[in-house]
C-alpha cells in the first residue's frame, strides 16, 4: 500500500473505501512502470546483460 500512497496513485481513504485488492496489485504495477520509466529517462536504457550460453566446450 506504501508504494501506490507514495506514488500518489491513491489514498489511504481510497484503498480502504474504493478499491479491492486487485485494484491494489493494478495500481502496484503502475507505480512500477512509472518508475521504470522515469530511471530509463533519466539515466538511459540499460545494456542488457550477457545471455549465459552454457559451459565452455573443449
Amino acid at each position: 500500500m506504501a508504494a501506490v500512497i507514495g506514488a500518489g496513485l491513491a489514498t489511504l481513504h481510497d484503498l480502504k473505501t474504493h478499491y479491492d485488492s486487485e485494484d491494489l496489485y493494478l495500481l502496484l504495477e503502475v507505480a512500477s512502470v512509472q518508475s521504470y520509466n522515469r530511471l530509463q529517462a533519466t539515466c538511459g536504457p540499460q545494456s542488457p546483460a550477457t545471455p549465459y550460453l552454457g559451459a565452455p566446450t573443449p
